[in-house]
């Protein structure tokens, strides 16, 4: 089912977007990851548990004149290792 979603409230940030719903502004869709703690508090609570997005490409960035270094590609691997 498709539900076109409007919204008075426009966040584009992460923290904001947890706050918002900390303070009771609406449903949110964010990684569980993310909302875990505020979960297992009783803060927030899952309301479609077996609901899953379309998976979205993601990309790592860093500036072009900065080479690898062993503490970058540790980054790297640990944020593709746990968000992959």
């Amino acid at each position: 089912m498709h539900v076109d979603v409007e919204s008075r409230l426009t966040i584009n940030n992460a923290f904001g977007i947890r706050y918002a719903a900390l303070a009771g502004a609406g449903i949110i869709l964010m990684r569980d990851e993310l909302l875990a703690d505020d979960i297992a508090a009783g803060r927030l609570q899952v309301l479609l548990p077996n609901y899953t997005t379309q998976s979205r490409a993601r990309q790592i960035l860093w500036p072009k004149n900065r080479k690898m270094t062993p503490k970058l590609r540790a980054l790297i691997d640990f944020i593709v290792e746990t968000y992959g």
